[in-house]
């Protein structure tokens, strides 16, 4: 399939081989208000020491600005009547990308990314939604002069009660269609993500998705940086490097097992959650495995107030 042949190592879907820490078990008091202070995202050597890492600061529980290990990439976010407004990320203290959030009747209706070079912007790219009862439309155009616009894709998004269950994207160059379908548990937790090539023989790649009963301090702050609906309506701008476990944006609950139909004997994950007395988790780590042995990992640790 066209659309998954950008994943890392040119391998598409893994098989996940979840592992929980023994502090992995439902707590009492989970209606416990949080507040959450901070989190780091730390890339790791193999060896468990860390190769690089991010700092988010928060603010009410959303992202407020990032800051890298080596201070040469920060990024910071701004709201407007409650919602996600523009994302300034700076690289040496210069802006290299804005990123802005339209709106009307509280819908999303525009993303939009400058691109600069050094401090003039050199591309933009759009996508613009329109909301009708049953079904959202979307184009993404791209400008190098910010007047004349070029189509590259046309999209359709279905949502049930906000989660995404039908994605449909055409590349205007090509005649392929890529569907991606999205079932969820009764805590809206993402189940499986059925992803094929439209009017195509191929067998389709089925993901699943499995989780504990303790709340997702990552999904948590996600929602409430970006709200669910926009999550749910920019998740196939992610990368595809499924090591990066793009999934785990949507959940409220931790994700804890993954099982798909490729490459199930060659490739598996891990994860292994923390958990802390108000039903969150406080650290997860995720690992890659390939018959080599761990491939890559990464993880979050989260500073509660």
């Amino acid at each position: 399939m066209k659309n998954l042949k950008t994943l890392l190592f040119s391998f598409i879907f893994l098989a996940f081989i979840s592992c929980e820490s023994d502090s992995d078990t439902e707590i009492t008091n989970p209606e416990d208000e949080v507040s959450i202070d901070y989190f780091i995202q730390r890339t790791l050597n193999n060896d468990g020491s860390t190769f690089s890492y991010s700092t988010y600061e928060l603010a009410n529980n959303r992202i407020s600005s990032v800051s890298s290990s080596n201070m040469q990439s920060t990024s910071e976010y701004f709201y407007d009547n409650g919602k996600i407004s523009s994302i300034l990320n700076y690289t040496s203290g210069t802006l290299s990308t804005k990123s802005t959030f339209s709106y009307e009747n509280n819908n999303l209706v525009e993303y939009k990314i400058e691109k600069y070079n050094p401090d003039v912007i050199n591309k933009i790219e759009k996508h613009t939604f329109l909301h009708t009862s049953d079904t959202i439309f979307s184009e993404y155009t791209y400008s190098q002069d910010g007047t004349n616009y070029q189509l590259s894709k046309q999209s359709k998004i279905k949502l049930v009660n906000d989660n995404r269950v039908y994605f449909e994207e055409a590349n205007t160059t090509t005649t392929d269609i890529d569907v991606s379908e999205m079932t969820y548990d009764q805590n809206d937790n993402p189940l499986t993500e059925t992803t094929y090539l439209k009017f195509d023989n191929f067998p389709p790649t089925v993901a699943q998705m499995s989780y504990s009963n303790n709340k997702s301090s990552y999904g948590m702050i996600m929602k409430n940086t970006f709200g669910k609906k926009n999550l749910m309506l920019l998740y196939h701008l992610q990368t595809n490097a499924v090591n990066l476990f793009k999934v785990k944006i949507l959940g409220n609950s931790n994700l804890v097992a993954y099982q798909t139909n490729w490459a199930s004997d060659v490739y598996n994950f891990e994860v292994t959650n923390e958990v802390n007395q108000n039903n969150y988790n406080s650290k997860t780590v995720y690992k890659t495995y390939d018959n080599n042995g761990l491939l890559s990992s990464f993880e979050h640790e989260f500073f509660f107030n």
